[in-house]
């Protein structure tokens, strides 16, 4: 990390020696071999042609490095943020240039230039903006992931105690986690304490607040390729103040419309999630809804087909939630224009909402992630949504095959295996792009550390609870 700091002091009085863009660099050879300086040029070219915030950057998460610079540096950084990659060029390229090229791994030296290249590309993409940004490099399990590592450093380290704890997929790979209950002994920022929220939600807190009609929990090993972490889903309904009531779904994933697709893993393995869905959408049906609530506070985004699935049943016209564009050429700086997203209303054969004006509602948190914050970007544009609760993670963005598209992933073909991003940027509909930063709520709840604690010991829930105020403000809360 030390490489990083002295960067910025010495780049500005470097001149250029940046190679020309250009060529397809989706797939560069291998054939280049182990020749460091030109991998270091592939990725420089394949990041400058392929990265979609190249205008946005440099984002929030360079702060941390540039508050250690001198102020004229960082002010220049600042005012001249088109330049900023090109002044990364200026100081690694050299750094390079002295690692050599090597015939095979096998030769000399080979290893301790591989483990410096991996440092010096860790270093120069630690603080990127696309929360889809990732690094995989050769023979290293797992990619380098900075929005991810700055999101749990944020969250266990400086936030608050208990920020996020609830629903943190973080660490759920493990499935027998004693969970310590007493008050005056829960450490909130201890990972393992996350199980709490995980695995008894339902049980322990939402029972205090509506019935619940339908639940299942899909465990991580029954669909290793699709889940971070265990599958929570949750349907239940609640007594309206006024006569009829609220609708309520839980889900840690966007993977609904695959739960009805027989092709699906989702469809083939986990069936109880089906039965959960239906039941919610039985409730959504009936002529007595006053209000509904969905709740994707920890949701690890997943199929977009989810968008236009579930909330299609919610509205009686096309909603236009968002816009996207994508590169449109090989400059850093060529962008597509702005088109609108949205999505239509459900078939009338399907269960819907029989009244689109009722209150809707959308619980997130800072766990909410990717395809869960384009539900946030739906409900915040519906006149009747709210967002509750905290900002999200602000990752949204899709990373679909990128040859569609003119930017997203590339490969290098020798130390870095693959480099990975987004394809598209989506500005929400209120005319902000919220990538690196997250989708704040119409209807913020910050948690206090006791509040923590009571949703931990199975007590209360205060986001939940503002949430039904918003639906039901004559109603009777615990």
């Amino acid at each position: 990390m030390k490489h990083i700091f002295s960067f910025f002091v010495v780049a500005f009085i470097l001149f250029s020696c940046r190679p020309p863009v250009g060529g397809d660099l989706e797939s560069t050879s291998p054939s280049s071999g182990y020749d460091f300086p030109r991998i270091f040029d592939d990725f420089w070219n394949g990041m400058n042609r392929n990265y979609v915030y190249w205008d946005r950057e440099p984002g929030p998460g360079w702060e941390p490095v540039l508050a250690q610079l001198p102020t004229e540096t960082r002010d220049f950084i600042l005012a001249h943020p088109a330049s900023f990659w090109d002044r990364i060029y200026d100081y690694y390229k050299p750094q390079f240039d002295k690692l050599g090229t090597f015939a095979d791994t096998f030769s000399p030296g080979y290893s301790d230039a591989r483990d410096k290249a991996i440092g010096y590309f860790q270093e120069m993409t630690l603080g990127m903006l696309d929360g889809h940004f990732r690094v995989y490099f050769e023979g290293i399990p797992g990619p380098f992931f900075p929005a991810q590592n700055r999101f749990l450093l944020k969250t266990l380290n400086n936030d608050p105690p208990g920020a996020n704890a609830v629903f943190s997929q973080s660490d759920l790979s493990q499935t027998n986690v004693t969970i310590q209950r007493d008050p005056t002994k829960i450490d909130l920022t201890n990972l393992s304490n996350n199980y709490f929220g995980k695995y008894d939600f339902v049980n322990q807190v939402l029972k205090k607040y509506m019935t619940i009609k339908k639940q299942t929990l899909v465990r991580p090993s029954t669909l290793p390729t699709m889940l971070a972490g265990p599958w929570k889903l949750a349907a239940g309904e609640r007594a309206h103040s006024s006569g009829g009531k609220i609708v309520y779904l839980f889900t840690n994933y966007c993977y609904l419309m695959d739960a009805f697709d027989p092709s699906s893993e989702v469809y083939k393995k986990a069936s109880g999630t089906q039965a959960v869905i239906n039941t919610f959408f039985d409730s959504l049906a009936a002529q007595d809804v006053k209000g509904v609530i969905v709740d994707v506070r920890g949701n690890m985004g997943g199929n977009p087909a989810d968008n236009p699935f579930l909330f299609g049943r919610m509205i009686d016209r096309p909603l236009t939630f968002a816009y996207s564009r994508s590169k449109s050429g090989e400059g850093r700086l060529d962008y597509s224009p702005w088109m609108p997203v949205r999505i239509i209303p459900a078939p009338a054969t399907e269960k819907r909402l029989k009244n689109t004006n009722i209150p809707i509602a959308l619980l997130a948190d800072r766990g909410t992630f990717s395809g869960a914050e384009f539900h946030t970007m739906i409900v915040k544009s519906m006149p009747n949504g709210r967002v509750v609760g905290e900002t999200t993670n602000g990752s949204a963005s899709n990373t679909v095959n990128s040859l569609i598209y003119n930017g997203g992933a590339f490969s290098v073909g020798a130390v870095v295996d693959q480099v990975a991003g987004s394809v598209v940027q989506y500005q929400c509909a209120d005319g902000n792009v919220y990538e690196g930063i997250g989708i704040p709520p119409d209807i913020d709840v910050p948690m206090s550390y006791a509040e923590w604690v009571k949703f931990f010991t199975g007590q209360s829930d205060r986001q939940l609870e503002e949430a039904i105020r918003y639906i039901d403000p004559g109603a009777m809360l615990p």
